[in-house]
């Protein structure tokens, strides 16, 4: 599951292009060490060089002869024939291996097995009817009167193996899935003391049963959203939650003390979510939790081409969609444009610089990269244009929010247009797979068209639209 520190601005920026590889450098030098002529460029720039010492070739001499060439004709002439790449990150220059040719998941189903028994972890009996799924995707079992599960075919990725019982304490593993094979993984369970946790918030108060509907409702746009595709969204058991505010009344808080069973009916899932965490602020939102997804029974043909038609249309442009776009170098193909800003409330060509992938992801071990920056980057997805319930959603938002500027005022009933985001990373780092899942969502933020976008626009991570097939 995806978790989302939410906030619903509206961000209207202009463009440019970065400045720094227009600057120029005179510098000659033979035969030379690649450390010597980078210091020396140092000197001559302000700026300074970022590098692993292991990715400099050891035994390799170098040459420049620049008069007054821009930087980056400079650094591009001087690299050529190496294996490195670079980029601009403010006052220095980050040097790193090429990931042009990164290495993506092999194409078409694995023939990896994961299998196991549940386990009492006290007696070490074998614990039937235990849900054993992957998270965030429909892969998932019930364990038999052996305690035993079995999946076959396990697509390729990293994923939260989740074992689950009402009367027992949840277990998560991590489990990666690079080739053919298999995997044991038991799960040792123990009982829970307490069935329900209880949120621990200093000063809640519990909402009495004559507001809840009310509150219910406030809950259902938040977690939901209000989209399209919630609107055939629906909680089919709201009794199992319960809702806190604290003391100012400002922050709503939920718990569930069981699964909640959402039917979306637009993408054609049935959705078990077991609910960790919900906080509704001011100015954001905050949940997590673990899902499963079922696929709802084809009881009419004609719900396969819609299914499939809005599974499409709700993945493209999304976070996830962008993120996997990011992991397979090919952003622009797909419809991306990034660039990187430190000004989130008035974009201007002065703060925002266009940037390419390769600045902002790292390929890292086995099927992870890493994503890497400081401050925001906006993204852009120029495929499709915005949905009109969003600038509906935007202009109630701003007006409530008195945010009305000279620089946004006229926008307020524009038309659609490119779907905009701002993505910003809590400690400036976290890791995703080639699936486009994010291995700690609440390290990441968005603003703008991906903070509308909520559960009802979830999909499951092994979704590719290429091989979607519904039966």
């Amino acid at each position: 599951m995806k978790f989302f520190w939410v906030s619903l601005w509206l961000m209207l920026p202009s463009f440019c292009f970065a400045q720094n590889a227009n600057r120029t450098i005179s510098l000659t030098l033979t035969d030379q060490p690649l450390e010597v002529i980078l210091d020396s460029v140092a000197q001559k720039t302000n700026f300074f060089f970022s590098y692993n010492s292991t990715i400099i070739p050891a035994d390799q001499k170098f040459s420049c002869n620049a008069q007054e060439m821009r930087l980056i004709d400079f650094l591009e002439e001087l690299l050529q024939g190496t294996d490195l790449t670079y980029f601009f990150s403010k006052d220095q220059i980050i040097l790193r291996k090429d990931d042009s040719s990164i290495s993506r998941l092999p194409s078409g189903p694995s023939n990896f097995v994961i299998y196991g028994w549940a386990r009492d972890a006290e007696s070490g009996e074998h614990i039937p009817g235990v849900n054993v799924y992957l998270n965030g995707t429909t892969i998932g079992a019930v364990t038999n009167h052996n305690g035993y599960y079995k999946f076959d075919n396990v697509p390729y990725g990293i994923y939260n193996l989740v074992f689950s019982h009402v009367s027992y304490d949840k277990v998560l593993f991590e489990v990666s899935v690079e080739g053919e094979g298999g995997i044991l993984v038991n799960g040792d369970l123990s009982l829970k003391m307490n069935q329900l946790a209880g949120i621990e918030v200093a000063s809640t108060r519990l909402i009495d049963e004559k507001d809840w509907e009310k509150t219910f409702e406030v809950f259902r746009k938040e977690f939901i959203g209000d989209t399209y595709n919630s609107r055939r969204c629906k909680i089919l058991n709201p009794e199992v939650l319960e809702f806190y505010t604290d003391e100012t009344g400002d922050t709503l808080f939920a718990e569930a003390e069981r699964a909640l069973r959402i039917r979306n009916e637009a993408l054609g899932y049935m959705i078990i979510y077991e609910l960790e965490y919900f906080q509704n602020f001011e100015d954001g939102l905050t949940y997590s939790g673990n899902v499963r997804f079922e696929s709802l029974p084809l009881l009419n043909p004609k719900d396969a081409a819609k299914w499939k038609r809005n599974r499409k249309r709700t993945y493209r442009g999304s976070l996830r969609h962008f993120l996997k776009s990011l992991t397979e170098n090919n952003l622009k193909k797909e419809g991306f444009r990034i660039y990187r800003t430190e000004n989130v409330i008035s974009l201007t060509d002065k703060d925002t610089e266009e940037i390419e992938g390769r600045d902002v992801v790292i390929k890292g071990k086995s099927l992870f990269w890493r994503m890497v920056f400081e401050d925001f980057i906006f993204i852009e997805y120029v495929k499709e244009k915005e949905s009109e319930l969003y600038l509906i959603n935007m202009t109630k938002d701003i007006q409530q929010k008195a945010l009305l500027t000279s620089d946004n005022l006229l926008f307020i009933s524009r038309k659609p247009d490119v779907q905009r985001s701002l993505l910003k990373l809590k400690d400036g780092t976290v890791d995703i797979d080639a699936n486009g899942h994010i291995s700690q969502p609440l390290m990441v933020s968005t603003i703008g068209y991906w903070a509308w976008q909520r559960f009802a626009d979830l999909l499951p991570i092994e979704y590719d639209p290429k091989k979607d097939r519904i039966r």
